[in-house]
């Protein structure tokens, strides 16, 4: 079965604000990490509330497949989805979810960029 149809292509982060307050973002290396996007649901917004209140998509990375992998609020993430052109994303909110066997993840919630 197949639970992936996406693939996360970089991870950016924040470095520090500017004297005027912009923030630039480090490039960072490409990577490769099958990953499911999907849309936030209703109630996962209700539950979260403002906290993911302008999230877009919603992305589960598998914790086996992201070692190594920091994800923080603010970082700017680049997805692939199947056949797809890349899109850029702010990672709003992270949510670990572990969960008994191999289905631990991170449930990363994004607004479009």
């Amino acid at each position: 079965m197949n639970l992936t149809n996406a693939t996360l292509l970089r991870i950016d982060t924040p470095l520090a604000a500017g004297p005027g307050g912009d923030v630039a973002y480090s490039t960072g290396s490409p990577i490769s990490i099958r990953v499911l996007q999907d849309e936030p649901t209703f109630s996962t917004k209700y539950v979260l509330g403002i906290v993911i209140a302008e999230a877009t998509a919603v992305l589960f990375v598998s914790l086996a497949l992201a070692l190594g992998i920091t994800f923080r609020p603010d970082q700017l993430v680049t997805v692939q989805i199947d056949g797809g052109s890349p899109s850029l994303f702010t990672v709003l909110y992270r949510r670990d979810r572990i969960l008994p066997g191999t289905l631990s993840h991170y449930e990363l919630y994004l607004k479009a960029l």
